[in-house]
């Protein structure tokens, strides 16, 4: 992985697309498999996932090549590495945490939102200091209209990650439907602060300072986001 991807940027850019992948490998695990299986069977439903998996890592194998003045490092042993990586505790906490996280978003795709929560509640047991895991749990509790556990979870991602704008404008979703529209405001004005051309941010803002009276502001805000292309926006100034 360092030898491939030696700067920062595109290890990020590479963990995101592995992430993305996994998830694509999940929703076929748990959404798919079951519709080929009962078109297909079982037998020819493995034998196809087989060589689809052998077609992979052959190719894997012969397309990756040692960056040339590191194939004379001192190579560790196999056991050696195999017996590090089973001792150290961090793995496994960290791939279980993963493994939770990522049924629990499959779930939360599928709608299965409570299932979805479960798995969240047992990553972040694992991993309590994972922002985007708490970020996720609050779009389930939002999605279950759950509004005060939304609010609970998206504060625990913004406290570990305050330039989380995603869970802040959430959270100020979650705040408007529970009637807290100075809250929501608040949140609202943030994340248009750091993302002047997030449209969906004036928009609901407009709603929330026309909850609290302030009609001028709020139409400034509805004319702005109209700008961005809002269609709600357009057709309130009608």
């Amino acid at each position: 992985f360092p030898e491939l991807f030696k700067t920062d940027a595109s290890r990020a850019s590479t963990n995101a697309l592995r992430q993305a992948f996994q998830l694509v490998a999940m929703i076929i695990s748990i959404a798919l498999t079951p519709m080929v299986t009962s078109a297909i069977g079982y037998g020819l439903t493995a034998l196809i996932y087989g060589i689809l998996g052998g077609a992979v890592i052959l190719y894997m194998s012969l397309s990756s090549k040692e960056v040339p003045f590191t194939e004379e490092e001192i190579k560790p042993k196999l056991w050696e590495s195999l017996k590090d990586l089973f001792l150290n505790k961090k793995f496994w906490i960290s791939g279980f945490a993963n493994a939770f996280y990522n049924r629990g978003v499959t779930y939360a795709v599928l709608g299965k939102q409570f299932e979805a929560i479960k798995d969240y509640d047992k990553a972040i047991e694992l991993n309590p200091k994972d922002p985007i895991t708490y970020s996720k749990q609050g779009d389930a509790y939002l999605a279950l209209r759950d509004y005060p556990k939304a609010v609970f979870s998206y504060d625990k991602a913004i406290e570990i990650n305050s330039k989380d704008i995603d869970s802040c404008f959430s959270r100020g979703i979650a705040y408007s439907r529970l009637g807290n529209n100075a809250e929501a405001v608040k949140d609202f004005t943030k994340v248009i602060e750091v993302k002047p051309e997030f449209t969906d941010a004036y928009y609901k803002r407009a709603v929330s300072l026309r909850g609290l009276g302030k009609e001028n502001e709020a139409l400034a805000d509805y004319r702005a986001a109209a700008m961005l292309g809002d269609q709600g926006a357009k057709y309130y100034l009608k």
